[in-house]
């Protein structure tokens, strides 16, 4: 398995030199590769970068193991793989504005930056806390490209073309509220209900 999956295969004109090319010169998709790994402090969830349009979160397996998908973070290309049911992604702000709160056109959603994908290679990721300790949940940062880090070799990312841009894409992740527990209609804070 590809974590992040497969650039789209290239052209016979642009695998070839030749006037007419061969189709049969034409390597195979290449797969792309992991531009930025950082892990969520004190748990086991895993963050990853690549050129895709997207940030994959992943959780080490019980046994320690393997990595599962848990969701992304952003939108992945339509021709990505793997891509977890949109339930088991977390729910998150991009670039502190909640997707609920802009507009009910769903014209306008469309344009929302939630929906598109990160235009640009993943060059980095931070995590930190918002809040006090971590109350109101986690901020990812993604250090966007428009090359690597470490080199320039790659600078027309196929999915973009020449569309990608530097800069970062903040992701907020709100803190999920376990339910409180009821035993015989009573809260745990001592509240009756009635």
């Amino acid at each position: 398995m590809y974590a992040h999956g497969f650039d789209p295969p290239l052209k016979p004109s642009a695998a070839s030199a030749e006037e007419t090319p061969d189709p049969s010169v034409v390597p195979p998709p290449q797969p792309r590769w992991i531009t930025a790994l950082r892990t969520i402090p004190y748990t086991d969830l895993i963050l990853s970068g690549s050129w895709e349009g997207c940030v994959r979160i992943w959780r080490l397996s019980a046994d320690k193991r393997r990595l599962e998908a848990v969701g992304i973070l952003g939108q992945a290309f339509p021709s990505s793989s793997p891509s977890p049911s949109a339930s088991e992604a977390p729910a998150a702000v991009v670039n502190g504005t909640q997707k609920h709160n802009i507009k009910q056109d769903p014209a306008e959603d469309e344009s929302h930056a939630a929906d598109k994908p990160i235009r640009g290679i993943v060059n980095d990721i931070a995590v930190f806390e918002r809040g006090d300790r971590g109350a109101d949940g986690l901020s990812v940062v993604c250090a966007v490209g428009k090359e690597h880090r470490l080199g320039r070799w790659q600078h027309k990312i196929p999915p973009f073309g020449g569309g990608a841009r530097n800069g970062g894409v903040v992701f907020e992740i709100p803190r999920l509220l376990s339910k409180k527990a009821m035993t015989n209609g009573v809260h745990n804070n001592g509240d009756e209900e009635s």
